[in-house]
């Protein structure tokens, strides 16, 4: 099993359409934060497992648990953006895990873009938690464009897309082909 770094990436990451597989990750994604002005695109997880145990009170995601611009001490905004990240037959497994939990990044805020990702043939259990297809939750200036999820997703309250957004975020063109399950509540693309 693999326990992503605790600090913040800064840099950016092309993955020039290379495929992880079989990644095992516990309590959260490769990375814990991603920040600032940074570009995430082009890569492909193959067959990831996340496992969240009840002790884990964090955000989590395969990628990232966390992803967000940011804003310089003058006031002018930097814009994170994920591109073409694609996610293929993940399983998530959290059992007694109750906080939020997306298959591409966990929490997303403050000016990040997401666009043309996708999470295909997906797998979680995660009941006690706020669980989105492919971000967990999208706060404060996060855009989603023609984002996919298919596969089955279960927790407290679900949306194929995101569990939830704040302030109205826009979420654009995105697909759901999915068997949602939600003891509080359901949404085919936002949950809440």
């Amino acid at each position: 099993p693999f326990e992503g770094p605790k600090k913040a990436f800064l840099g950016s990451l092309d993955g020039k359409n290379h495929v992880l597989s079989n990644l095992c990750l516990i309590d959260g994604g490769l990375f814990n934060e991603i920040k600032d002005t940074v570009k995430v695109k082009n890569i492909c997880f193959k067959k990831p497992m996340l496992v969240l145990s009840d002790q884990n009170f964090s955000p989590a995601g395969i990628l990232a648990n966390s992803m967000q611009g940011g804003i310089t001490e003058a006031g002018v905004a930097l814009t994170a953006t994920l591109t073409n990240v694609h996610v293929i037959n993940p399983v998530i497994r959290g059992v007694g895990y109750k906080e939020i939990v997306g298959t591409i990044v966990g929490a997303a805020a403050l000016n990040l873009d997401v666009n043309a990702c996708s999470v295909v043939g997906a797998d979680i259990v995660a009941p006690e938690a706020q669980v989105g297809g492919v971000i967990g939750k999208a706060n404060t200036f996060t855009n989603i464009r023609a984002c996919l999820f298919t596969g089955k997703a279960e927790g407290n309250i679900v949306g194929g897309i995101t569990s939830e957004v704040s302030d109205g975020e826009p979420v654009y063109d995105c697909r759901v082909d999915a068997d949602l399950y939600g003891r509080n509540t359901v949404g085919g693309i936002i949950g809440h």
